[in-house]
């Protein structure tokens, strides 16, 4: 069941497909009815786990608002933020659309950025605070 609190919004609705106990405040994905440790680094995610739930066990997952997260590298405050590999935050490169091509149909390169980091995190495994919104493509500067 979906819930709202002030500012987040939670979901309960699906059991983990992995034992995921030693994966909370990390990214997970939504793989055949079932939640997974995020493993495409860059993509889109369905959000941040809250518990640690073995497989088989209900995983409540934040889909919007502030949230703990686990690092995969030093962070800067403020930082865009997209998954590794691995389900944890990662700095995101900007995404941009090559148009110096005579291409019909430019894709977007880069990563999407789906959280921003509320403070900065001196290496991987450091747990920060992080605001979890699907930002969608972040333009070049």
């Amino acid at each position: 069941m979906a819930t709202t609190q002030g500012q987040v919004v939670d979901c309960s609705l699906y059991a983990a497909g992995e034992d995921l106990t030693g994966a909370q405040y990390q990214f997970v994905e939504l793989d055949t009815g079932v939640i997974k440790l995020q493993s495409k680094a860059g993509e889109d995610c369905l959000g941040i786990l809250q518990n640690k739930p073995a497989l088989g066990e209900v995983a409540n997952v934040r889909m919007f608002g502030m949230s703990m997260l686990v690092a995969h590298e030093a962070l800067l405050e403020n930082a865009m933020l997209c998954s590794s590999a691995a389900g944890r935050a990662a700095s995101c490169s900007y995404s941009y659309v090559d148009t110096t091509d005579t291409s019909v149909q430019d894709p977007l390169q880069g990563n999407s950025p789906i959280a921003q980091a509320m403070e900065a995190a001196s290496g991987a495994g450091i747990v920060i605070r992080a605001m979890f919104n699907k930002l969608g493509a972040v333009l070049y500067k």
